[in-house]
């Protein structure tokens, strides 16, 4: 026997030795043995518990050698191709019935001695045996015993080969060492688990403190993985208010690690405070026997929600506290925005209401104040009276347009407008708005893109900043204007309720006036809400700037400090299209001309002012045919003999829209000219815009005047 075949015995024997069960060093003898010598089928059969009987290990629940289907599990060094490379050979009953096993491993059993059979094809003691042998190609076959320490007997290792006179004495040696090291090896195991099981007390004893030592380390790492995930922090506190364990979260709010933080009291740990803090939700929760919740604000200004539980001892005496603290700071700021945009929506909701109702009433007042004045005499003194209504009834509408803009309400006239020449273009006013003594700075921006907007409600936002500026402005001050290119990403829109994500044009108004307190700037864009002194002011000066923002699809924020001014960020959303200018709007003058016998079909619901119009425009030299309902107004065009010139019709009315309206009229009069009017919205209920860049509006109440040079324009188009 050589040294190199020693040392691969000696190699195996040392692997035997690692595993921790029967079973592995079964299944790792039967290998490392075909790795060894070259065999091509190792199985191993035991004699259980001593009994007289043979236990193949390889074989699944085998009682009776002949009753059952028999499995031998072996491994194949050889020719992968060869027809007995298997993983198992089975032989089912009706080949097992006829077949005797060697009884050579009933005599191993008894005597300790092997059997070896060097040539299967000439063996003729068991015929089933051997023609099965050969059918899977063995020719020589070996059962090598396993002798325990003792003496006794294991069992025996079965080797099957190909080869033919493979099993010689030499070879028989090395096995015999090879079986011996294996017994060794399971007897060293049975040992060692009889060993175990001795001083455990219990069969499975070792078996069950690994598994539930695994189960409790997987639990254990589970659990402190489920606190450590926990965003909030969380700690264990005694009675002394020392920290006996913290998860990842206090780790990261304190900046220290758990070791540092261990042993050590909590308001030291947290505000490197010498004494508890006062109250203490800690203390009160030991005190109480009760879970505990309270929101606390600390003198940083950080507001934070704590809840403490309280653990029993069997006396059901408070022994620890678990501490679980949330910082809310940031949740707060995001709930009372969330309240103030559902606040200033139901005040918008409430004044749209309000002034759809009231301007219908003010377009009444001032159409027959207006004809009144005309039918009276400049010396009568009714006359001025009627100035008097009339000069109050614009005001009036000056205000509840101004209550229309801020619930985003406002009709508006939108164009695709260069931002800094529309603004350039209102500059001169601006400053003749604010006095000589305030300086205004105009920074325009670089390559902004066009935005879509009424310029107008433009002229409207940046006046009424300019004007409430001049009022926080004491003496002389600065008022900075600017304009730039911006993107809110979802970061800040998460951070800012009512914010959309994308590229926005963004106008920049500051002053360096007295500021905003800070419990009033969550207040400044409410209507009527106002710091002014009677008579200076009527609140909806920021109301207005809020709501058509807004309505623009924009978002506004604010900032200020008391003592050094105020800042206003106004964001546009960009509209790609060709810009023009507010100036080109304004230049577009039209004059006024009375009727000249065209046919107007008016549409109203409100009989008052379906009256006024009638009454005016037949004045103005018009033919006038009128309806108070959209199915009425088609049945009457339906029958009307010949055309029908302009369509004048409310936009919002029972039955259908006029826009709905005016589609259907020009179907039946293709060449029909259309001018809607309204004293509320632009949308229907789901807020979608009813009307195009091209319709014509005009908004109530309107003067007579404005209404002639609207048709005018209208039937010029």
């Amino acid at each position: 026997m050589n040294n190199r075949f020693l040392k691969k015995i000696l190699d195996a024997s040392l692997v035997l030795n690692i595993f921790n069960s029967e079973e592995n060093i079964y299944d790792t003898a039967c290998r490392l043995a075909i790795e060894t010598f070259g065999t091509n089928l190792v199985w191993l059969g035991l004699v259980p518990n001593g009994d007289p009987e043979f236990l193949p290990v390889s074989g699944d629940s085998i009682g009776e050698f002949t009753q059952q289907q028999i499995q031998f599990s072996w491994g194949i060094l050889t020719d992968l191709e060869d027809p007995t490379n298997l993983s198992f050979v089975s032989l089912e009953k009706t080949d097992a019935e006829n077949l005797n096993y060697p009884d050579e491993s009933l005599l191993i059993m008894d005597q300790g001695s092997c059997w070896i059979i060097n040539d299967i094809e000439a063996h003729g003691r068991h015929p089933a045996w051997r023609d099965v042998s050969l059918q899977f190609g063995f020719r020589s076959a070996v059962g090598i015993p396993l002798i325990g320490m003792r003496g006794d007997m294991l069992g025996v290792m079965h080797l099957f080969t190909k080869e033919k006179g493979f099993f010689t004495d030499q070879f028989i040696d090395a096995l015999r060492i090879f079986a011996n090291m294996t017994a060794s090896a399971i007897e060293i195991r049975r040992y060692v688990d009889s060993l175990d099981k001795q001083v455990l007390g219990l069969e499975t004893a070792n078996r069950q403190i690994s598994e539930s030592a695994e189960r409790y380390r997987i639990l254990s790492q589970e659990f402190n993985g489920l606190l450590d995930a926990i965003p909030d922090s969380l700690m264990l506190l005694d009675r002394e208010l020392k920290v006996l364990w913290a998860n990842k979260a206090s780790e990261e709010k304190c900046g220290k690690e758990m070791v540092k933080m261990v042993g050590r009291s909590c308001h030291e740990v947290w505000y490197q405070l010498p004494s508890p803090c006062d109250p203490c939700p800690v203390i009160e929760c030991f005190n109480s026997d009760v879970p505990n919740n309270q929101v606390v604000v600390r003198s940083d200004g950080r507001i934070w929600d704590i809840r403490t539980v309280p653990l029993f001892d069997e006396r059901h005496g408070v022994t620890k506290v678990i501490e679980l603290k949330r910082d809310i700071t940031e949740h707060k700021k995001m709930e009372e925005q969330f309240f103030h945009a559902q606040r200033m929506e139901s005040i918008g909701c409430l004044a749209g209401g309000v002034a759809h109702d009231y301007n219908n009433m003010l377009s009444v007042i001032l159409g027959y104040a207006e004809l009144a004045l005309e039918k009276t005499d400049p010396d009568d003194d009714r006359y001025d009276d009627l100035k008097e209504i009339l000069k109050a009834g614009v005001r009036s509408a000056n205000i509840t347009r101004q209550l229309l803009a801020f619930a985003r309400k406002q009709t508006a006239v939108p164009r695709v407008l260069d931002l800094n020449e529309t603004i350039e273009s209102m500059l001169k006013m601006f400053r003749r708005l604010i006095g000589e003594d305030i300086n205004l700075t105009w920074q325009p921006g670089r390559n902004l893109q066009a935005i879509m907007s009424d310029p107008t409600q433009l002229d409207q936002i940046l006046a009424n900043l300019c004007v409430n500026a001049r009022d926080a402005i004491i003496g002389v001050g600065n008022i900075v204007i600017e304009t730039s290119m911006t993107d809110l990403d979802a970061d800040y829109c998460a951070r800012h309720v009512g914010a959309v994500p994308g590229k926005y044009v963004l106008i920049a108004f500051s002053d360096d006036g007295c500021g905003i307190e800070k419990e009033v700037l969550d207040r400044i864009f409410e209507p009527f809400f106002t710091t002014k002194e009677v008579g200076r002011g009527t609140g909806l000066g920021l109301a207005t700037v809020y709501g058509i923002v807004k309505q623009s699809g924009g978002y506004i924020d604010v900032f200020s400090e008391p003592g050094r001014g105020t800042a206003f960020k106004i964001y546009l959303p960009v509209y790609a299209a060709k810009a023009g200018t507010a100036e080109d709007e304004r230049e577009r003058g039209i004059q006024i001309q009375l009727g000249q016998g065209e046919k107007v079909l008016v549409v109203e619901d409100e009989e008052a002012i379906l009256r006024l119009c009638r009454v005016t425009l037949e004045k103005q030299g018009y033919q006038v045919l009128t309806a108070n309902t959209p199915n009425q107004a088609i049945a009457l065009a339906e029958k009307h003999p010949g055309a029908i010139d302009l369509l004048l019709t409310d936009m919002i009315m029972p039955e259908m829209n006029g826009r709905d309206l005016a589609n259907q009229l020009v179907a039946i009069y293709p060449k029909l000219k259309c001018l809607f009017m309204s004293g509320y919205v632009l949308g229907d209920r789901s807020g979608i815009n009813l009307l195009g860049e091209d319709d014509h509006f005009i908004q109530k109440p309107f003067m007579e005047k404005t209404l002639a040079a609207k048709l005018r324009e209208v039937l010029a188009g």
